[in-house]
């Protein structure tokens, strides 16, 4: 698998699930992470159960790439939310386009998930008012502020005070 990838992609490989999770401490930047079920000291259960509740690693996607083929053990992996399951033997051409899309997928979501950019001041108005609509809306403005704190105050109250 690493030698596959490597043509493609930065590729790290650990031995366990224990030494996964080390090496992503000192390595928060690694986009993707593939992981068989059967792994001496820490199996791919833990593994994946420990990375989908950290802060820090849950975004990330997770492929089981595995011989355990039974579907309690695939269903076991969905519902600890891996993102996808794939048995061996696999299909190399396969392995790389399920990657492809899981980065993709990724980047999408960060990018809706990001917070957007808020503007410190917003865009001044060069707006006349009456000076009607002015003492309306310092009217309102009164009122509000007079009430901010009363959570009983609804719409139809400030419709009836003004």
């Amino acid at each position: 698998i690493q030698f596959l990838l490597s043509d493609h992609y930065e590729v790290f490989a650990v031995g366990h699930g224990k030494a996964a999770l080390e090496f992503l401490k000192e390595n928060p930047q690694v986009d993707l992470i593939i992981s068989d079920l059967m792994m001496p000291i820490m199996d791919g259960f833990e593994l994946l159960n420990s990375l989908k509740t950290n802060q820090q690693q849950k975004g990330k996607p997770i492929i089981m790439l595995t011989a355990r083929a039974d579907v309690n053990d695939r269903l076991k992996a969905l519902r600890l939310g891996v993102d996808d399951y794939i048995t061996k033997p696999f299909e190399a051409d396969e392995l790389l386009v399920r990657i492809e899309n899981l980065l993709q997928n990724a980047k999408e979501r960060r990018k809706w998930s990001a917070p957007e950019k808020i503007e410190e001041e917003p865009p001044k108005m060069d707006v006349q008012l009456s000076k009607h609509d002015s003492e309306w809306l310092e009217n309102l403005t009164q009122i509000i502020q007079d009430r901010l704190k009363d959570h009983q105050f609804r719409m139809e109250d400030l419709a009836n005070e003004l």
